[in-house]
């Protein structure tokens, strides 16, 4: 949800409009008021804010989603202060490669064996009047939910700038002794750890012998730059 005024001196209106643009090329929900004649002080001063708290929403997210896209600075990450990326769902264990100051570490995964829903999107545009009579303009992006593609024992791995990880098989569903595939894309050597698997599972990289699961289901399997495919079981 942005409600933003046109004449915001502190926040000006181009950056807005490319988050907007953003949000649309990524084919995410949002809602953008816009309001010509309001500058940065208005909504404290009017207290205007009617309209963005009635579309902000009170939905929760959705624990271990098919699909997970993550981005973090390793040059900010402070074990001894607690503070960097730990876990993001079935995904754990990150560590970058290139720390240099303003360098992206980006994880892009998507489990087959989970599918999320098949979403589309919903564009509209209307004229509004916001809180004591405020004249703007609305733009919205929905989604329509139907139905998950059947599961496919499979993964899916975009890696940059990312040395390491570990994938929780069970969290993202695959089946106890289920075999299944992850397909590694990285641009760079990269630690791929699967955990939860059962014990002496064979794995595979690029239908090469990498060992087998310990006693305790996991596995480190080095990926080299590259596309590759880790199988197991």
């Amino acid at each position: 949800m942005i409600a933003h005024g046109f004449l915001d001196p502190l926040v000006p209106i181009a950056g807005v409009i490319f988050q907007v643009v953003e949000l649309d090329r990524l084919g995410y929900r949002y809602r953008f008021e816009l309001y010509p004649e309001e500058d940065h002080l208005g909504y404290a001063v009017k207290d205007a804010f009617a309209s963005p708290a009635a579309h902000m929403g009170t939905g929760l997210r959705q624990g271990d989603p098919g699909y997970i896209t993550f981005a973090w600075y390793p040059a900010l990450r402070r074990d001894d202060l607690g503070i960097g990326p730990r876990q993001i769902w079935w995904i754990a264990d990150l560590d970058g490669r290139e720390s240099a100051e303003g360098r992206l570490a980006e994880v892009d995964a998507r489990s087959l064996a989970r599918p999320d829903p098949v979403v589309t999107t919903d564009f509209g545009g209307s004229l509004v009047i916001g809180d004591h009579f405020i004249p703007g303009f609305a733009a919205e992006q929905k989604w329509v939910v139907t139905a998950a593609p059947p599961r496919q024992p499979e993964l899916g791995l975009r890696l940059r700038n990312t040395a390491h990880l570990s994938i929780d098989v069970r969290r993202a569903r695959f089946l106890p002794g289920e075999a299944g595939d992850v397909q590694v894309a990285t641009d760079g050597p990269a630690g791929v750890l699967l955990r939860n698997l059962a014990p002496a599972t064979p794995v595979l990289l690029d239908n090469a012998a990498a060992g087998a699961s310990a006693s305790a289901g996991t596995i480190e399997v080095s990926v080299p730059k590259g596309r590759h495919d880790v199988h197991f079981g």
